[in-house]
C-alpha cells in the first residue's frame, strides 16, 4: 500500500512516521507508478506495512485504525473496500501511541515531509514568462510545445522556421504532466495559430505506459481548445533515440494511438519524423544524435526541416482551398 501525504499532520504505518495529512491508501503495483511520476510536482509517498496502518486525519475528522486493505482498493474516494475500519477518538489515538511521537522528535527517528516544492522546470517558465511580456508572440504565430528536442534547438528553431512566426516554447525535460502544469502561463494565453507538439517520449521513459501518455496528449488538446479552439496542433512523432531503444515499442504504441486519433479529429495533424531518422533495420541511427544518444544534433535537425516544413505548408494549403470552396 501507499500513504500519499501531502501538508501537515501526520500518518504511521510499519516503516515510521511520515508528516503529512493522508490523501488515501492505496496498492502499489495497481496504480504507484501513477502516483510516483507527480513526486516531480511536490508528491512525496512512502510505502507502509503490508497489513496495518495508521492515518491520521486532518482536522475535524478523528484518526482511523486500518487492519488489512484490499489490494488496489481506496479507503478515501471511491470504491472503498476493507477488511476492517474503525474509528477512534483524538485521546485514545494519543494515549495507544504517543509514545511514537515522543520518539520521532526526542530521539530524531528521520520525517519523510511532504511539502510542497517549486516546480523543477520554475526558472525556465518564469524566463520565458518575462521573454514573451519583453518581447510579445507575433500574431499568427507557431509555438514549438514539448520537451528539450525543442529547447535544445534554441534559437536556430526560430530562424529555421521563420516563415510561420516560430516560438520556441520548449522546457526541461518536460513530460506531459509537466506541460499541462504551465500551459495556462505559457501556452493558452497566447492563443498561438498553431502549435507543435513533441512530448511524451520521457514519459515512456519514466515508467508511464503508451495509454496513458496518450490520455495526457487528449487532456492536453482538451484544455487547449477549452481556451483556444482555433489553435491547429501537429503532433510530431516521438523519436526512438539509440539511447532508448528498450522503449521502441512502446513509443512506436504511443505514435499510432496518436495517429490514428488524430486522422478522425479536426485541427490536429501528425508528422513522421520517426521515419526521417532509421536506417534499414529500423533503429535510429547514431549520426543523427549527439553524444548523449537521444536528443538530435544539426544533422538530424536536418533531417526534420523539410519533413516539418511541407506538413505546415500542406495544412495552409487545405485552409485555403476550405475557404476557397465556400
Amino acid at each position: 500500500m501507499i500513504f500519499q501525504c501531502k501538508g501537515g499532520g501526520f500518518s504511521l504505518c510499519q516503516e515510521g512516521w511520515h508528516a503529512g495529512y493522508c490523501f488515501g491508501f492505496y496498492d502499489d503495483k495497481a496504480v504507484g507508478r501513477r502516483y510516483r511520476r507527480q513526486d516531480e510536482i511536490g508528491t512525496r509517498q512512502s510505502v507502509t506495512g503490508k497489513h496495518n496502518g495508521i492515518a491520521w486525519m486532518p482536522f475535524p475528522c478523528c484518526p482511523v485504525e486500518v487492519n488489512r486493505v484490499d489490494s488496489g482498493k481506496s479507503i478515501i474516494g471511491t470504491n472503498s473496500t476493507t477488511k476492517k475500519i474503525q474509528m477512534i477518538s483524538h485521546a485514545k489515538f494519543f494515549r495507544r501511541y504517543a509514545y511514537l511521537v515522543l520518539l520521532t522528535f526526542v530521539a530524531g527517528i528521520p520525517l519523510s515531509i511532504a511539502q510542497e516544492q517549486e516546480f523543477q522546470y520554475e526558472k525556465d517558465i518564469v524566463a520565458y514568462e518575462k521573454k514573451s511580456v519583453d518581447n510579445p508572440l507575433p500574431e499568427n504565430c507557431t509555438m514549438f510545445v514539448g520537451s528539450s528536442t525543442w529547447r535544445l534547438w534554441g534559437d536556430q528553431l526560430e530562424k529555421d522556421f521563420a516563415e510561420f512566426n516560430a516560438v520556441n516554447g520548449g522546457f526541461g525535460g518536460s513530460t506531459i504532466p509537466d506541460v499541462l502544469h504551465v500551459m495556462h502561463r505559457i501556452i493558452t494565453p497566447h492563443k498561438p495559430t498553431r502549435i507543435l507538439f513533441f512530448c511524451g517520449g520521457n514519459d515512456i521513459a519514466r515508467g508511464a505506459s503508451s495509454k496513458e501518455t496518450f490520455a495526457n496528449f487528449k487532456t492536453f488538446l482538451s484544455r487547449l481548445h477549452a481556451e483556444s479552439p482555433h489553435t491547429e496542433v501537429f503532433f510530431v512523432s516521438v523519436t526512438g533515440a539509440p539511447s532508448r531503444e528498450r522503449f521502441r515499442e512502446q513509443t512506436l504504441r504511443y505514435n499510432a494511438l496518436v495517429k490514428e486519433f488524430v486522422a478522425k479529429a479536426p485541427k490536429l495533424h501528425y508528422i513522421d519524423t520517426f521515419a526521417t531518422l532509421v536506417g534499414e533495420d529500423g533503429k535510429a541511427e547514431e549520426k543523427y544524435f549527439l553524444a548523449d544518444r537521444l536528443h538530435l544534433n544539426r544533422d538530424g535537425q536536418q533531417q526534420w526541416i523539410p519533413v516539418i516544413t511541407k506538413a505546415l505548408h500542406e495544412a495552409e494549403q487545405s485552409r485555403k482551398e476550405g475557404k476557397n470552396s465556400l
